[in-house]
């Protein structure tokens, strides 16, 4: 069976759509269950205990492994989700990466890039990903030089334009970042996706989303990729350069320093010009946004 969170196994819930959740054990009554609240968004179940106190807030990826139906029993009763275990499986695989089999993509020349950045909460295997969801978290994953991603400014808001920034150490790790099918580009890769935009020192222009900018004046985003400035968390967790300049991950390193130390390679543009940067390095611990390649 898939492994879901400790405080939910071997519970069942039922979630009417008047907000009012039922959770008992196996063998109870519905009538005898426990009577909770919850608030739901695009991303976030909030289950609130009768006092008003919060007591779990999950975002909807967790609830993957969890067979969802709609159920009525007749016209009169509210029509309510449920939530229950069910085995894992080749479909369930693509969703715990964040995708289906419908992911948005674009031909540019020879190559096949994905048109929005990734939104992965889980590695390919269905091992989740640790989020950071404070400066504190993210720079204790740099410390433990583990994977860690995070929402811009720490806000799930951002989700939809900017998806999620990852830490290298994601990009490196053998259970893979990129959903089945895709892989996150060579530095090699991100050169030629440059050449096909037009070259070094205008591509930028044709790469860019023409909205979302602070300055979209030069923003043609002839080639379809859609690239916003998501900006780059420090290794502070702190975040810079929002809508100014989009970062994009390789799986290009430095040489390893005596004392084990080394920088990863990236791809870059920024607002109001046309170069986009693809010999510069930063730390692993920095995180980036992630652009998918198709094998």
């Amino acid at each position: 069976m898939f492994t879901v969170p400790k405080e939910m196994q071997g519970l069942r819930r039922v979630f009417n759509l008047n907000g009012t959740v039922y959770e008992f054990m196996p063998g109870e009554k519905e009538a005898d269950a426990e009577r909770l609240k919850y608030t739901i968004t695009k991303t976030t179940m909030t289950i609130i205990e009768a006092e008003g106190e919060t007591t779990y807030k999950y975002r909807l990826e967790d609830f993957i492994g969890y067979k969802l139906y709609l159920t009525a029993e007749d016209e009169e009763d509210e029509p309510t989700l449920v939530f229950e275990q069910r085995e894992k499986n080749e479909n369930q695989a693509s969703a715990e990466t964040g995708y289906n089999s419908g992911i948005d993509a674009v031909v540019i020349g020879n190559q096949t890039w994905m048109k929005k950045n990734l939104d992965a909460g889980r590695f390919c295997n269905g091992d989740q990903i640790p989020q950071a969801t404070s400066a504190e978290e993210w720079k204790t994953a740099k410390e433990k030089k583990i994977s860690a991603w995070c929402y811009v400014d720490f806000d799930e808001g951002n989700a939809g334009k900017y998806g999620k920034l990852y830490n290298w150490y994601c990009v490196a790790d053998k259970r893979g970042l990129a959903p089945e099918g895709w892989h996150v580009p060579t530095l090699e890769e991100a050169r030629q996706l440059i050449r096909s935009a037009g070259g070094e020192s205008v591509a930028a222009d044709a790469l860019r989303s023409i909205t979302g900018w602070k300055d979209n004046s030069r923003s043609t985003n002839k080639s379809g990729f859609n690239a916003y400035g998501a900006g780059k968390c420090w290794l502070d967790g702190s975040f810079l350069e929002k809508d100014f300049t989009g970062y994009f991950a390789t799986t290009a390193k430095s040489n390893v320093d005596a004392q084990g130390k080394f920088n990863v390679h990236y791809f870059s543009m920024q607002q109001g010009s046309g170069t986009v940067y693809n010999n510069h390095l930063t730390f692993p611990g920095v995180g980036l946004s992630v652009r998918c390649v198709k094998n």
